[in-house]
């Protein structure tokens, strides 16, 4: 049997704070607009009112993003690249869509906006991303052109 005090206070304790846990579950029927009541840990007798606001726009922010994928990635993707325009990402980023693109250039932000509009969407510098076995790569030959010249500069 445990001996020590503090140890089956402990386990007594943690008992009774795993038993009064009880699970919490989202409502997803209704997600407009929600009131909860939130109480204050200073003063237990304080009531707040807090409203949840869902995003309105979340479901016009993904529509617009797979309106603006489906173009960039599916329907005009050589017509994009043959402008020089190489799209790295979209996604959706606080209250808008975020089109990466690569070079960027004015020109280029202005065409896509042209396509897409500014209300919803922001044009920003992408960067392509390169696999990792690539990276890797290039090291090793980083590292034997070096050491090449190092046995260059040695022997002369």
């Amino acid at each position: 049997m445990i001996k020590n005090k503090a140890a089956k206070a402990l386990i007594i304790g943690t008992c009774l704070i795993a038993s009064s846990m009880s699970g919490v579950y989202a409502d997803t029927n209704n997600v407009e607009v929600k009131s909860a009541i939130v109480e204050q840990s200073i003063d237990d007798s304080k009531m707040m009112e807090v409203q949840i606001l869902a995003s309105q726009n979340e479901d016009a922010l993904i529509q617009k993003q797979k309106e603006i994928d489906d173009y960039v990635f599916v329907q005009h993707g050589k017509e994009l690249e043959d402008r020089g325009i190489l799209v790295t990402h979209t996604g959706i980023v606080g209250e808008f869509v975020e089109v990466g693109i690569t070079p960027f250039d004015v020109k280029s932000a202005d065409y896509l906006y042209g396509l897409f509009g500014k209300d919803m969407v922001t044009v920003v510098a992408g960067d392509q991303a390169v696999p990792l076995e690539y990276i890797s790569m290039v090291k090793v030959q980083f590292k034997r052109m070096l050491h090449s010249l190092r046995k260059y500069s040695i022997a002369s």
